[in-house]
């Protein structure tokens, strides 16, 4: 009688077992590559995927055009949960204004934060350095010094945030905001949310003035530069709220300000700057969506120094994150995106 109780409890195990077992689901998506103004050479490149789930990151495959065409081989870059760079090189040049496609396949799994991948591609990868400190704001500390354009408690490390300009202190009833936040994260678990007010009116020196006042964001410390490099300006945004203000203009950017080797500006045409605007582009283009915003731009051969600049003209909330600064060997570079997700039968 016990080796029968035995054998049907073991039974009852093993059915509650194969119950739960879920097999995995495949997934399939287009991944198109356009070259742009320049032919793309057989290197590197990269591209960010938010696959919003758990996957098995070792059944990436990539092949030329569809499911039958040559395999691409890739290298995955686990960057956040469920979030993950790809690598790959060209099978072939590309030439300028061309578009490729590549059929990108995965199955559901367990998330392993781990690269995987080609090693040949691995070893070809080489992001190079990027001198901007605390890129994607995950680094803070306390502030208790009360600032007449800032009103917050918890800075990023290496930057200044500013809720407005000093000249718009004595105004009341300011919306404006710069703070860290955790409420969304390309990379990592905070970002900088930037908070702007509708249009105000504002008396100044020059007289009566329509305003937009909004959070900034400035590195604190100056960074060295390669005078007359070729450099890419990147960030991630995701515009969450935005209200028409009636303008033309609005959109999120990112300026680098440059210096000479006595660390004095150099003049306002020299800067480089990274910009996105909502003009002329559907709301469900970009509405909380992470788009990257990049320019590629050689800088003055007397450019020795730099700082970052962020800032929003949106009337609403806008979040930034992992802002880069890279060596390029050309510009621009080509438009690469994911689309066309379906689950595969």
């Amino acid at each position: 009688m016990l080796f029968r109780k035995i054998t049907l409890l073991l039974a009852v195990s093993a059915a509650a077992f194969l119950s739960v077992t879920v097999e995995a689901a495949k997934y399939q998506a287009d991944v198109n590559f356009f070259s742009g103004e320049v032919e793309c050479p057989c290197e590197v490149y990269t591209f960010p995927v938010d696959f919003k789930k758990a996957i098995d990151l070792s059944s990436l495959n990539m092949r030329l055009t569809d499911r039958h065409g040559e395999i691409i081989p890739i290298y995955v870059i686990p960057f956040a949960p469920y979030k993950a760079r790809i690598c790959f090189v060209l099978p072939k040049p590309v030439p300028d204004d061309t578009e490729i496609t590549f059929f990108l396949t995965w199955n559901t799994g367990k998330w392993i934060n781990k690269p995987v991948g080609d090693a040949k591609v691995k070893a070809r990868y080489n992001p190079g350095f990027n001198p901007i400190v605390n890129p994607g704001f995950e680094q803070v500390e306390k502030c208790d010094t009360q600032y007449s354009t800032w009103n917050g408690k918890i800075r990023p490390t290496g930057w200044k945030l500013y809720d407005h300009e000093h000249r718009f202190f004595t105004l009341k009833n300011k919306k404006s905001r710069s703070r860290v936040s955790e409420e969304q994260a390309f990379d990592g678990k905070r970002s900088l949310k930037i908070s702007s007010g509708l249009p105000r009116t504002y008396y100044g020196t020059d007289g009566e003035e329509t305003v937009i006042l909004s959070g900034k964001a400035i590195t604190e410390d100056y960074f060295r530069v390669k005078p007359g490099t070729l450099y890419e300006l990147s960030f991630f945004m995701k515009i969450t709220k935005k209200v028409n203000n009636d303008r033309k203009f609005q959109g999120v950017c990112a300026l680098m300000l440059l210096y000479d080797r006595n660390k004095k500006p150099l003049d306002s045409s020299s800067k480089v700057l990274a910009s996105y605007s909502t003009a002329f582009v559907a709301e469900e283009e970009y509405l909380n969506k992470w788009l990257k915003v990049a320019k590629c731009e050689r800088i003055p051969s007397n450019a020795c120094y730099a700082k970052i600049y962020m800032s929003s003209e949106v009337s609403g909330d806008a979040f930034i994150d992992t802002i880069e600064l890279r060596e390029m060997n050309q510009c621009p570079q080509p438009e690469i995106y994911m689309e066309n997700i379906l689950k595969m039968k």
